[in-house]
């Protein structure tokens, strides 16, 4: 490489890389978000404890989301770990992204990174809609940004092996394995190896990258999607349950396409319409134009140039072919803005390799302006914070009868109320993004008879939100026979109120269910 850099540089980029993550945690402060106080501490906390024999989809459909990514979590949560501590570990992924960029900005500039380049690709890359706000975050986004950006930076080296491609695919079966969200950038992946270098090699790197992606994935998912199985019949439950049929829900494929462009006109205009702050990509407002900045380097880098060397012509070409192909699965699949970690990263590294082509004269000028550019245009979402506090999990969890059953029926998140019960103790939902007293589904049926055979006492956990809502209460009294009979009790904690109402059975019989056997 024709600019050395000296050591004392690298461990100021590794520092870089390191301390601006966790300035940024310290600004954002303890995560908070919805997907924490709804599965990330229920999942693994059932899965550890039992409760998936015991309780029924509290944590909605997101209860059979894999719980071994948020296993580390839960453990420092159980052992009262000081909420800076837990943020500094979910930090870390974010971290490793920033690095994994850094050394696909060096693949394609061929050679290293002038420390002020370094540090305007991490203002780019640090400050998007979709990465920044998943900094110390548990909804494990940045995790996906790592594990992606990795798997690329080993494939892009430029002295590849049949073991490079098999590294690359391992990690990247692996993070796809512990978050499913994460496969489509196993295809961009594919995508980059086939633009990889000679066709007549293709065969070998194809087959070695499948070989590592498969071991990685099946090291991952593996242990969990045999629980499915052999739970509910579908290895992947409750999604592509139209392919699976598992007679515990319809056969649907249970996608979200809340944010999928409706037509192919809107699919071309997603970039575009990203220039703008809206809710269209996002439940928050949103504007970002690092997708648009990625699209438009991607074709530039993609392009031939005969200034250059091979090896950077090799990058590049790769590096566009991850890009173009994961964004375009990305808009046909999902539209989630937060999904696109790896590709606003990435964009930050491209878009400086496209720029180093200008004048030096005027590089560093126009680099730094459009860094700063982007940090104040980008509207990012709010998913949830609060200042750091000596518990990241505090609860005024209640005591309840040895005979009660605790019932849900709401679209608020509410799993992580079930660190707080006896496991005993079972947690029912009757109504919720996944639980429909009007369709007879196994789930419903299983339910239902619960329910019915249930000797003791009954609790309905509701959210404060709730409050002036009779939702929860009259599905259940009018689905389930049973109604609030008591004072409800408010119950604090640093995830959100609650209220828990006594219930009893009615004497007049409820409207009949299509589950009533």
């Amino acid at each position: 490489m024709n600019h050395l850099m000296s050591v004392a540089d690298r461990r100021l980029v590794f520092a870089a890389c390191v301390v601006v993550p966790l300035l940024v945690l310290v600004w954002l402060g303890a995560d908070q978000n919805w997907d924490l106080a709804n599965y990330h501490l229920y999942n693994p906390h059932a899965w550890l404890t039992g409760r998936y024999a015991t309780d029924m989809a509290p944590a909605q459909i997101q209860t059979w989301h894999s719980p071994l990514l948020d296993v580390p979590l839960y453990l420092l949560v159980r052992a009262d770990a000081h909420s800076l501590l837990i943020g500094l570990w979910l930090t870390i992924p974010a971290m490793v992204a920033l690095l994994a960029g850094h050394a696909l900005l060096e693949r394609l500039l061929e050679r290293h990174a002038r420390v002020w380049e370094v540090l305007a690709f991490i203002a780019i890359a640090a400050s998007g809609a979709a990465f920044m706000p998943t900094i110390g975050s548990s909804m494990n986004d940045s995790y996906v940004a790592a594990g992606a950006l990795l798997a690329l930076a080993v494939a892009c080296h430029p002295l590849p092996s049949w073991r490079t491609w098999m590294l690359a695919g391992l990690i990247a079966g692996f993070t796809a394995g512990l978050k499913l969200t994460a496969a489509l950038y196993c295809i961009g992946l594919l995508a980059a190896v086939c633009a990889a270098g000679p066709a007549r090699q293709l065969p070998a790197r194809v087959a070695a990258l499948g070989v590592g992606g498969l071991a990685g994935f099946l090291v991952a998912y593996l242990p969990w999607g045999l629980y499915l199985w052999q739970a509910h019949g579908n290895p992947l439950f409750p999604y592509f349950n139209n392919i699976f049929q598992s007679p515990d829900l319809p056969a649907e494929s249970m996608t979200d396409a809340r944010f999928r462009p409706k037509t192919l006109v809107d699919a071309l205009l997603v970039p575009v319409r990203l220039l703008g702050t809206s809710m269209r990509f996002s439940e928050i407002d949103a504007r970002d134009p690092r997708l648009l900045a990625g699209l438009l380097c991607s074709v530039i880098l993609a392009w031939p140039r005969r200034d250059v060397g091979a090896e950077v012509s090799r990058s590049a070409r790769m590096v566009a072919a991850f890009f173009l192909v994961s964004y375009g699965l990305w808009v046909l699949q999902y539209g989630i803005l937060r999904y696109t970690t790896p590709l606003e990263v990435l964009a930050g590294a491209m878009l400086l390799a496209v720029l180093a082509r200008l004048p030096m004269r005027v590089y560093p000028l126009v680099a730094t302006i459009l860094a700063l550019a982007f940090v104040a245009v980008t509207v990012r979402p709010d998913w949830g914070r609060r200042p750091f506090t000596r518990h990241f999990l505090a609860a005024d969890w209640p005591t309840l009868p040895a005979d009660a059953m605790v019932v849900t029926s709401s679209g608020a998140p509410l799993g992580f109320f079930m660190l707080g019960l006896p496991d005993r103790i079972p947690a029912i939902a009757l109504s919720n993004n996944v639980m429909n007293p009007r369709r007879c589904t196994g789930l419903q049926v299983r339910a239902e008879a619960r329910i019915r055979a249930h000797p003791g006492s009954f609790w309905l956990l509701e959210s404060e939100a709730q409050q002036k809502s009779r939702h929860g209460q009259d599905v259940a009294h009018e689905r389930y026979g049973l109604r609030v009979a008591g004072n409800c009790t408010r119950m604090r904690s640093s995830l959100g109120g609650l209220r828990l109402c006594p219930l009893a059975r009615q004497e007049v019989a409820p409207s009949p269910s299509k589950c009533r056997r």
